[in-house]
Order: structure tokens, then sequence, then C-alpha cells
């Protein structure tokens, strides 16, 4: 019967990330080894990702750090507060001991009254400021990982823009050239580069008639 022959290993090559190609190192027919440069999509782009993504980053924990500082100082106005309060309940008990001994007058002691409520609604205040702050700091730390974690895909996809040989073989198709606009495999199928070939062993296909 007559049939075509074919390598039993072939291994198609697609680009992880879309762009321009480069720099194309092989043509159709060279002899390749595992971890070879093959091409590289053009990583101008997404260099400009990573710096936008390092920045990000940056921002992001400067923006924790000025959390930070805000809760220390928000911890040290309730501290505050507190003080001011428990000096200001002492106060008002002794003016309550002396009202009833007739030592001072009731405005005096309805003075004692609000200078005490005063200084609740501060610490309630401050209280609540405190809370705010490590709310702020909680906030700014997952913007941290956010950032970090999108950094880490830039630059793994930067990566992505060298394709290397992943097996030995021969470039038995070359379907693109350089400066060509290629599809990434992230968004879609993507397209398809190349194709390495083990001629090392082969198989033949052939159509057998039913008789």
């Amino acid at each position: 019967a007559s049939g075509r022959i074919y390598p039993e290993k072939e291994v198609k090559i697609s680009s992880d990330v879309s762009g321009e190609i480069f720099n194309l190192s092989v043509k159709e027919g060279d002899s390749v080894k595992a971890g070879d440069f093959l091409a590289q999509i053009d990583p101008e782009a997404i260099e400009s990702q990573v710096q936008r993504g390092q920045a990000a980053v940056s921002s992001a924990r400067a923006q924790k750090s000025q959390s930070e500082a805000s809760a220390a100082q928000a911890e040290a106005q309730l501290e505050q507060a507190k003080a001011q309060f428990n000096t200001q309940k002492q106060i008002h008990q002794r003016n309550t001991q002396l009202f009833k001994e007739d030592v001072i007058s009731q405005q005096e002691l309805e003075q004692s009254q609000l200078n005490l409520d005063n200084a609740k609604a501060n610490l309630k205040s401050a209280e609540a400021q405190l809370k705010s702050a490590k709310k702020a700091v909680e906030s700014a730390t997952y913007n941290i990982q956010s950032a970090a974690a999108s950094l880490k895909e830039l630059k793994t996809s930067l990566e992505r823009t060298t394709i290397n040989a992943p097996t030995d073989g021969i470039i038995s198709k070359l379907n693109v050239e350089e400066g060509e606009r290629v599809v990434g495999t992230i968004q879609m199928t993507g397209t398809e580069l190349m194709r390495i070939a083990n001629f090392n062993s082969m198989e033949v296909r052939v159509e057998v008639s039913e008789n």
C-alpha cells in the first residue's frame, strides 16, 4: 500500500504571550537541542507593564507605611484620651462629694459633669479612629499582596517572551517570519509558530483498502 512517512513524535510550539516576533533564530530543517533559543516576542510592551507593576508595589508599600504611622498616632491619641477621661472621672467624683458637703456650687458640679462627658466622647472618638487606622493598615497589606501578585504574573509573561526548544529534534515546519505578529495561548488557541520533530523514530501511515 502507498502511504506517507511521519515522525513518531512531533511537538507544536506556540507563544504564551501575544506580540511581534522580535528575533527568530531558526529556519526549517535546522537541528535543535532541548533548551536552545528559538525565538523571542518583542518584550518592550511587557517590560513597561513590569515597570508599572513595580511602581504599584512601591506605592502600596508606601501607603502601608503611611497607614501604620497613622495607626501609631491614633494609638497615642487613644492613650491620651484614656488618661484625660480617667482624670475627669476622678475630678467629677471628688466634685460630687464636695457638692454634697456644700463646698462647691451646682454650676461647678455641672461643669465637672460636662468635662467628663466631653472626655468620654473624645475617648470614643479616639477608639473609632484607631479602629479605622487599623483597617487602613489591613487594606494596605492586601493592596501590597495584590500588586505583588500582578507583578509576578507580569514577570512570568516577560520570561515567556523568550521561546526555547522543549525537546531535541529538527524544525520540521516553520509557520512564521521575523516581524510577524502572533497571538498568545493565554488569550485563545494561539498561533502555532513551528514544529519540532524527532526523526530518529518514524512511522508510516498508509490507507489499506477494505478488500
